[in-house]
C-alpha cells in the first residue's frame, strides 16, 4: 500500500556531522514526481528498537500489541514504513475518512493473506465473504468477534498494521480490542497507529492499555536539531539560515518540515495556504481534478473524476499527472492525496457554494459511473449531503446500513442508520425506512431498551403516514425479539400482545395473514421459552398454517422448527418428521440459513435416540461453509456429547474442552454445558477431581436449570463410582425437583439413574416420568429401574425379561458402555437380594470391565456381589494401583483396597460391606498397614492417606 504521510518525528539532537555521516552511506535525492522526503529516519531510533524488540517478542511465540499515536503529520506512518522494511509479508490496512461501511481496514489486511494461508471451516468463509463482499448468511453471522476470531487464526506469524484507526468504523474498533486482548497466544504484532484527538479510537486504545493489552508509543514533536537534519536530508545538505528561520513555522512537525523545504523559504505558514499555493500553480483542469479528488475521498477512479470535470479520459489523466508531478496528488494504489491533511486543506479552501456545486457534480458522476453504486452507498450520502439533498442522502444511508447489518456489521449500520434518521427530517416516509431499519439492528444487537425506544418513534411515525396495522404490528414485534433475547418474558409479551391487538383491527388479506403469522411465532419463541408448552405448540401451528401454502416461507421453517422442539419433548420421531419438513421447505425456496438451522434440529433428534454421527459431522460441514460459527460451536458440543454416550471418552473431551474454549473467548452459551460433557467424560475414565474442578466452572457461568441439572448429574456419577449412594442420590432428588420444575429440559442421564438408584432403595421410580419422552441412554436406565421394582414386587420372570430388554437398549448399536455397565451394577445388587435373573455372568464381566476402566471401588463391589451370590469373582484383576512406595513396604491388593476406604473414613464394618469381607478381616488388615507404612493410630492413618504421602 502506499505511504503518503511525512518523515518521522521525535525529540532527537543532531547535528551537521550527523549530516555528514548520513551522507557517507549515500544520499537519495528527492523523488522525481515533486515530493522531497527526507531519505532517513529522523529521530525516532528508540521508539524503532521499541517496535524492532516486539515483532521479535511475538516471533517468539508471544504476540504483543503496540499503538503508535500522536498529534496528525508527525511521521506515524513513515515509522512504520521504517519497521516493515525488514519483515516481509506484514498485512496493512488503513481505515480512511469518508467511506462508510464495516471492517475496511480488516478487509484491507485481509487481502494480503494467500488463499492456501487462510483459515479452514467457518472461520474461512467468513475471510472469503469479507474480501469478496458476499452477504453474510444472517446478521449474527460476521459480529466483529467473528471476524476477529477469523483473523487470528489468519494472521500466523506475520506483523499486523491497521492505520489511522481514528477514522475507522465502530466495528473495526470492536474487532481491533478483541486482537489486542487475544493477541499474546498468538505469534503476531499487532501495530496500531491513531491520532491523539479525543474519539472513540482512542477510547479504545486507553481501555486497552488500563487493562495491559496493549503498549502505547506518543510520538511527539521534533526538537529543531533534528528538524535541521531533517531539512538536510531533503535537500542534500544543511539548510540555509533563511531555511532555518522558515523552518520554525513547522513546529516540530516532519510533514511540514518537508513541505516548507520543497515549497522554499517564501510559502505561507499554514498548511492550507501551502496546499491552496500548489493547486495554483497547476492549470485549470489539473485544478478541477484535485477539487474532484477532495470531495470524492481516497481512492476514486478515473472515470468518476471525469465525469466530475466534464473531460475526456486523456484530458484528465493529463491533469492528474500533472498535480503528481506538482506534489498534489498520489497515484500509487488509486487516486488520492499524498497526506488526508492535504485533502482536508483542499476541502477548507473551498468555499461553502464550491463545495456544495462539486459535491453535486461528483453525485451525478458516481451515479451515472455505477448506477447500482456498488458498495459505495456511503460515498453517494456523503456527496448528497453536502450538495444539500438531505432526502437522498438519508435513502442512501439506509441502504448502506441495510447492508451492513447484513453482513452482521451492527455497531457501524447503528451510526449509519441513526446519521439516516437524523437527515430524514420531516420526511415521515423515509423517517420510517430509518427507524424500520435502525429497530432491526437494535433487536439483534439484543439491546431492548434501545429497541423499544426506537420502535416508540417507528409507531409515531406510522401514524403520521396511516401506515397499515400489519406494518404497525411488525413494527410491535422488533423489541419483542430483543426483550426475549434479554429474557424479560413480560415485556416481551407484552409488545406481542400489542402486535396481537393491531393485527385484530384489519384481519382477511393475505399480507395480513403473513404479519399474523410472524406474530404467532414470535408468541410461540417466548412461550416456550417460559415452559409454556401447549401455547407455544398451538401459535406454532397456527402459523404453519397460515404460511404452509404462500409463506413467507422463513416464518414457515421458524414454524415447524418450534412445534418440532415442543414435540421433541414427548415424541422424538414425530419431531425428526417436522425437522425435516422445516429442511425440504428451506431447500425448496433456498433459505440456506434455515436449511442449515433444520439439519441441526435433525441432528439433535441422533444425539437422543441413534447416535449417529453423520448427520452432525453433515450440519457441522454447512454450518461451516456458510460461516455460522456459533451454530458450528452448537453442533460441536451436541458431537462431543454423542462420543461420550458410546464411549468414545478421550476424543469427546477433546471436542467438549476445544468447544468451551472457543465459547469462553467469545461468550457463547454453550460453555457451561461442553464443560459438564468434558467432565462427565473424565467420571467415565476415573479422573474424579478433573470431572469436579471442570463441574465447578459450570456452575459458576450462570444461574441456568439446564447447567445445575448435568451438574446434579455429574455429581450423582462421581458419587456411584465410589459406590457412595447416599450422596449420589441426594444430588439424583434435586435434579429431578429441577426437572420437574423446568419441563423444557430435555431427558439428561439424570432422570435414568434417579430412576435406577430409587428403585433400588425402595422408592417409586416412576412418579411424573414419561417413558414416551425418554432418551435410548434413559430408557435403559428406566428399564433396569422397572426390573428391580418387578424383582422386588416378587415378579422374578418378569424382572429378568425386564433386564434383558434394558440391557439390550443399551448394548446397541453403538452401545453405552459406561451407562449400561452402572446401570447393571444396580440391577445386580437387587438380583442378588431378590433372587432373580444372572447377575453372576452380568458381575464377573462387568468387575473386569470397570477394573480396567480404574473403578476400583466398583469392581470390588462386583467381586463382592459375586462372592455373596456363590459366584466365583475370580483375580481377574490386580486389584487398585499400588504406589511404588507402599508396593515396597509389601502392601498387597486387597490391602490398598482397605487402605482406600480407610482414608474415606468408613468404619471396618461399613468397608466389610463394600468387600463382602468380615469386620475381623478388615482389622487385621488394617493392622497390617499400620505395621507396614511405620503408622501408629488409625486416625494418623486416615490423615497421611489425605495429604497423598504415598
Amino acid at each position: 500500500m502506499s505511504r503518503r504521510s511525512g518523515g518521522a518525528p521525535g525529540r532527537h539532537t543532531s547535528s551537521s556531522s550527523t549530516v555528514a555521516q548520513r551522507g557517507a552511506r549515500g544520499y537519495i535525492p528527492p523523488v522525481g514526481d515533486g515530493r522531497v522526503r527526507c531519505p532517513w529516519l529522523v529521530g525516532r531510533d528508540t521508539e524503532l528498537e521499541r517496535l524492532r524488540q516486539a515483532a521479535a517478542t511475538a516471533r517468539g511465540g508471544s504476540g504483543v500489541a503496540v499503538a503508535l499515536v500522536g498529534p496528525p503529520g508527525l511521521g506515524k506512518s513513515r515509522l512504520v514504513d521504517e519497521l516493515l522494511r525488514g519483515e516481509p509479508g506484514a498485512l496493512v490496512g488503513r481505515a480512511v475518512p469518508g467511506v462508510a461501511g464495516g471492517y475496511r481496514p480488516v478487509v484491507e489486511a485481509l487481502a494480503g493473506v494467500d488463499r492456501a494461508a487462510r483459515p479452514s471451516g467457518p472461520h474461512r468463509a467468513v475471510v472469503d465473504r469479507l474480501l469478496t463482499g458476499v452477504q453474510a448468511p444472517d446478521a449474527s453471522a460476521d459480529r466483529p468477534w467473528v471476524v476477529a476470531e477469523a483473523m487470528v487464526r489468519s494472521v500466523g506469524r506475520r506483523i499486523v498494521v491497521l492505520e489511522d484507526l481514528h477514522w475507522s468504523d465502530p466495528d473495526t474498533l470492536a474487532v481491533v480490542e478483541y486482537l489486542a486482548d487475544n493477541v499474546a497466544a498468538t505469534r503476531c504484532l499487532l501495530l496500531l497507529t491513531a491520532r491523539d484527538e479525543p474519539g472513540p479510537a482512542l477510547d479504545v486504545i486507553d481501555r486497552l492499555a488500563r487493562r495491559g493489552a496493549v503498549v502505547v508509543i506518543r510520538l511527539d514533536a521534533l526538537d529543531e536539531p533534528a528538524v535541521v537534519e531533517m531539512a538536510a536530508g531533503c535537500l542534500g545538505h544543511p539548510p540555509s539560515e533563511e531555511i532555518r528561520r522558515s523552518l520554525a513555522r513547522a513546529e516540530g512537525s516532519p510533514l511540514l518540515v518537508e513541505e516548507l523545504v520543497a515549497s522554499g523559504p517564501g510559502v505561507p505558514e499554514t498548511l492550507v495556504e501551502l496546499t491552496t499555493a500548489r493547486v495554483a500553480g497547476l492549470s485549470t483542469e489539473a485544478r478541477r481534478c484535485v477539487f474532484a479528488v477532495a470531495v470524492l475521498g481516497e481512492g476514486c477512479d478515473d472515470v468518476v473524476v471525469a465525469g466530475t470535470v466534464g473531460l475526456g479520459a486523456d484530458a484528465v489523466g493529463d491533469a492528474l499527472r500533472e498535480a503528481v508531478a506538482g506534489g498534489v496528488l498520489d497515484l500509487v494504489g488509486g487516486i488520492g492525496f499524498r497526506h488526508a491533511l492535504h485533502r482536508e486543506a483542499v476541502l477548507a479552501s473551498l468555499l461553502p457554494s464550491e463545495r456544495t456545486a462539486w459535491s453535486s457534480r461528483a453525485l451525478t458522476a458516481l451515479e451515472e459511473a455505477d448506477p447500482g453504486l456498488a458498495g459505495r452507498d456511503g460515498l453517494a450520502a456523503d456527496l448528497a449531503e453536502a450538495a444539500g439533498d438531505r432526502r437522498r442522502a438519508a435513502a442512501l444511508l439506509i441502504r448502506a446500513g441495510r447492508a451492513d447489518t447484513d453482513r452482521g456489521a451492527l455497531a457501524t449500520a447503528e451510526d449509519t442508520l441513526r446519521r439516516a434518521t437524523d437527515l430524514a427530517g420531516g420526511d415521515a416516509t423515509t423517517a420510517v425506512l430509518a427507524h424500520e431499519a435502525l429497530a432491526d439492528v437494535l433487536a439483534l444487537a439484543g439491546r431492548p431498551v434501545d429497541t423499544a425506544t426506537t420502535t416508540d418513534r417507528l409507531l409515531a411515525l406510522l401514524q403520521q403516514t396511516a401506515a397499515s396495522p400489519q406494518r404497525m404490528a411488525r413494527a410491535q414485534l422488533r423489541p419483542a425479539r430483543a426483550w426475549t433475547a434479554a429474557a424479560d418474558w413480560s415485556a416481551a409479551r407484552a409488545v406481542v400482545d400489542a402486535a396481537r391487538e393491531l393485527m385484530a383491527t384489519d384481519p382477511g388479506e393475505p399480507a395480513d395473514r403473513a404479519a399474523s403469522a410472524e406474530v404467532d411465532v414470535a408468541e410461540a419463541q417466548i412461550a416456550i421459552a417460559t415452559g409454556r408448552i401447549a401455547l407455544a405448540a398451538a401459535r406454532a401451528r397456527q402459523a404453519i398454517t397460515t404460511t404452509e401454502h404462500a409463506g413467507p416461507f422463513p416464518v414457515l421453517c421458524e414454524a415447524l422448527e418450534v412445534l418440532g422442539r415442543v414435540t421433541r419433548l414427548r415424541d422424538t420421531r414425530a419431531a425428526e418428521e417436522l425437522f425435516g419438513r422445516a429442511y425440504a421447505v428451506a431447500e425448496a425456496h433456498d433459505l440456506p440459513v434455515w436449511q442449515m438451522r433444520a439439519l441441526h434440529e435433525l441432528s439433535t433428534i441422533d444425539t437422543l435416540t441413534s447416535l449417529r454421527l453423520d448427520r452432525l459431522d453433515a450440519a457441522r460441514a454447512l454450518a461451516e461453509r456458510i460461516g455460522a460459527v456459533a451454530t458450528t460451536n452448537v453442533v460441536s458440543l451436541h458431537r462431543a456429547g454423542v462420543l461420550f454416550m458410546r464411549g468414545r471418552c478421550e476424543e469427546a473431551i477433546v471436542e467438549a474442552e476445544a468447544c468451551a474454549a472457543v465459547a469462553e473467548r467469545v461468550g457463547l452459551a454453550t460453555l457451561p454445558v461442553a464443560l459438564i460433557f468434558a467432565a462427565d467424560a473424565r467420571v467415565a475414565l476415573g479422573q474424579r477431581a478433573a470431572a469436579a474442578g471442570l463441574e465447578a466452572r459450570a456452575v459458576a457461568w450462570r444461574p441456568d436449570p439446564l447447567v445445575e441439572v448435568a451438574a446434579c448429574g455429574n455429581r450423582a456419577l462421581r458419587a456411584l463410582v465410589i459406590e457412595d449412594r447416599d450422596r449420589a442420590l441426594g444430588h439424583l432428588r434435586r435434579g429431578l425437583d429441577l426437572i420437574r420444575a423446568h419441563p423444557t429440559v430435555t431427558s439428561p442421564p439424570t432422570l435414568g439413574f434417579a430412576a435406577a438408584v430409587l428403585a433400588l432403595v425402595g422408592e417409586d421410580p416412576f412418579e411424573d416420568l414419561d417413558t414416551a419422552a425418554l432418551t435410548r441412554w434413559n430408557a435403559g436406565l428406566v428399564g433396569f429401574a422397572r426390573a428391580i421394582a418387578l424383582g422386588r414386587g416378587g415378579h422374578p420372570d418378569d424382572a429378568t425379561a425386564a433386564f434383558a430388554e434394558a440391557d439390550t437398549v443399551l448394548a446397541g448399536p453403538p452401545e453405552i458402555p459406561f451407562h449400561r455397565r452402572l446401570g447393571r451394577r444396580l440391577a445386580a445388587e437387587a438380583a442378588v437380594a431378590d433372587g432373580w435373573g444372572n447377575p453372576a455372568g452380568w458381575l464377573r464381566d462387568d468387575a473386569v470391565w470397570f477394573a480396567t476402566a480404574g473403578h476400583d471401588r466398583i469392581a470390588a463391589a462386583c467381586r463382592g456381589l459375586l462372592a455373596r451370590g456363590g459366584g466365583r469373582p475370580g483375580r481377574h484383576t490386580p486389584g487398585p494401583p499400588i504406589p511404588d512406595t507402599l508396593r515396597t513396604a509389601g502392601v498387597t491388593g486387597r490391602e490398598m483396597e482397605v487402605l482406600l476406604l480407610v482414608a474415606d473414613g468408613l468404619s471396618n464394618a461399613t468397608i466389610g460391606e463394600r468387600l463382602y469381607l468380615s469386620p475381623r478381616t478388615v482389622e487385621k488388615h488394617v493392622e497390617r498397614l499400620l505395621a507396614k507404612t511405620g503408622t501408629a493410630t488409625r486416625l494418623e492413618l486416615v490423615a497421611r492417606a489425605a495429604r497423598r504421602e504415598w
